[in-house]
């Protein structure tokens, strides 16, 4: 027997639309902190004088620096019409692909901007799952793309 859909006409109006707007300040000490954590001592992240003389210039943050920008940073006034929907089960995040453009270097005003780019069903072995593709845009106060992410949750 076929289950009735689950995307409803409001999470189709949803797709394309941008959700959430934040901006994140970076600051050195920022960048520091978390190649700290991360154990890495490569000196592109921490260290001025040999940054420098690097392929960027100066100091820059690893890659993975921006993966928290989602979660952290102010919410912005005026960032697109925020949609809501309930979906009866608790996500399960079945990861993402990461694209990087530029660098992010100490003193970028980082715009975090997200939208719903697809929703669509697939059967599996427990029923029908829900896909939901949430697409981030990281771009610096220079209006340069810095990364983008497609974040895809499963919906049982």
């Amino acid at each position: 027997m076929t289950q009735p859909s689950r995307i409803t006409d409001e999470m189709r109006k949803s797709i394309g639309v941008t959700t959430g707007i934040r901006t994140v300040e970076v600051d050195e000490k920022w960048i520091a902190r978390f190649a700290e954590v991360l154990e890495d001592s490569n000196p592109l992240w921490t260290d001025e004088e040999s940054a420098k003389t690097g392929p960027y210039g100066g100091i820059i943050a690893p890659p993975s620096f921006i993966y928290g920008f989602h979660i952290s940073g102010k919410p912005q006034g005026g960032g697109g019409q925020v949609r809501r929907f309930t979906v009866p089960s608790q996500p399960i995040d079945a990861g993402g692909d990461w694209e990087f453009f530029e660098p992010v270097r100490p003193g970028d005003v980082i715009t975090l901007t997200t939208k719903i780019a697809d929703i669509y069903e697939r059967p599996g072995s427990s029923g029908t799952l829900l896909f939901i593709i949430n697409e981030l845009d990281f771009r610096n106060q220079k209006g340069q793309f810095v990364a983008r992410y497609h974040m895809t949750h499963i919906y049982r």
